[in-house]
């Protein structure tokens, strides 16, 4: 586990996995802060390179905007919808690949400084959820899936700009977002709950690691 006083974060490889695709994202501006975690598609190679950059791509767009209350959830999805077409495309020629190399999921949570309010993005399976400070679990965004749960979208899909959800929330407390390997985990066993409801982020992954998951398994959280 990573923990900077600031956001607390953890990725590990899944025991069916040849090396950790899910990819976790901070950063600290003087207008916003972005959490962030992607989940690369295991059979892409760069995937996990593309988790990366789509993220720092945002976020540099993000640092660009100074008064987040003239911003709307159309214009932002807009926004965000153009980084991550334009950074997949510069991608796949610098690494003269096909876009699909670099597919992930998306998940983020962009905080502007000094307002009431804050942005989910997501795109495919995960979750982002919130902690209120009744120690209630609320979730901000449920994974989408396809036909089944191994299925999902991702940043190539060629709907991915109908598949990007961006919405703005109010309520306060510790949020978190989590990659399937840890959501999928919570749903088959719901005693892993209880640490969700009381904030014990090492339990939980202490917990999970314990138990030899095959996919990987990614975190990130932070309190607002």
């Amino acid at each position: 586990m990573y923990d900077n006083k600031e956001n607390i974060c953890f990725v590990h490889k899944g025991a069916n996995r040849d090396k950790c695709k899910d990819v976790y994202f901070y950063k600290k501006s003087k207008y916003v802060r972005v959490i962030g975690l992607c989940d690369g598609v295991s059979t892409q190679k760069f995937s996990d390179i593309g988790a990366y950059e789509v993220q720092k791509s945002i976020s540099d767009m993000l640092d660009e905007i100074e008064d987040f209350s003239e911003i709307n959830e159309i214009d932002l999805k807009f926004k965000i919808g153009c980084v991550i077409n334009e950074t997949i495309f510069e991608l796949s020629k610098k690494y003269d690949c096909e876009e699909e190399s670099f597919a992930s999921t998306l998940m983020l949570a962009i905080l502007p400084e000094g307002k009431d309010f804050y942005w989910t993005v997501h795109i495919g399976d995960g979750v982002i959820g919130l902690v209120d400070n009744n120690y209630e679990v609320r979730i901000l965004s449920n994974p989408e899936n396809g036909i089944t749960r191994q299925y999902t979208y991702t940043t190539v899909s060629g709907n991915f700009m109908k598949r990007l959800r961006v919405k703005r929330h109010d309520e306060r407390g510790f949020i978190f977002l989590m990659t399937d390997g840890i959501s999928n985990e919570i749903e088959d066993n719901q005693s892993y709950l209880d640490y969700v409801k009381g904030m014990d982020w090492k339990g939980l992954e202490n917990d999970l690691l314990s138990k030899n998951i095959s996919d990987d398994i990614g975190f990130n959280g932070i309190m607002i």
